[in-house]
């Protein structure tokens, strides 16, 4: 996945972050989880260690840690999804169980905390 380590996000820095969406299929299962991120590649990383194993059928820590190791696999890159933009999606085989993960990228809209009102 690019050489993208999750501990290369910049802490005390301002950075653009964008919404991602991870739609996962696992064992006749849908799960799903938005989380922000500065790319797809470090979004990965942050949706496979915020995975809640105890809430997801079958899935433990280990296999968490193996779909963790197969990340680090260039060959595993997420693979655009062809005349979609900002869509992706992987696909791991782990125990002889397939886990089809779908990516969205949402551009997250800039809220203005200092907006004023003014009277005419």
């Amino acid at each position: 996945m690019e050489n993208v380590k999750p501990t290369e996000l910049s802490e005390g820095k301002s950075h653009n972050l964008l919404l991602f969406t991870f739609i996962m299929e696992y064992k006749r299962g849908t799960y799903i989880w938005q989380g922000e991120s500065e790319s797809k590649e470090t979004a990965c990383f942050k949706w496979v260690e915020e995975l809640k194993t105890d809430e997801i059928a079958g899935f433990s820590k280990k296999t968490r840690k193996k779909l963790h190791t197969r990340l680090l696999d260039v060959d595993n890159a997420p693979i655009a999804i062809k005349n979609c933009e900002n869509v992706w999606c992987m696909l791991f085989t782990i125990k002889k169980k397939s886990i089809l993960v779908n990516i969205i990228q949402t551009e997250k809209p800039i809220q203005n905390s200092t907006a004023q009102s003014s009277a005419f």
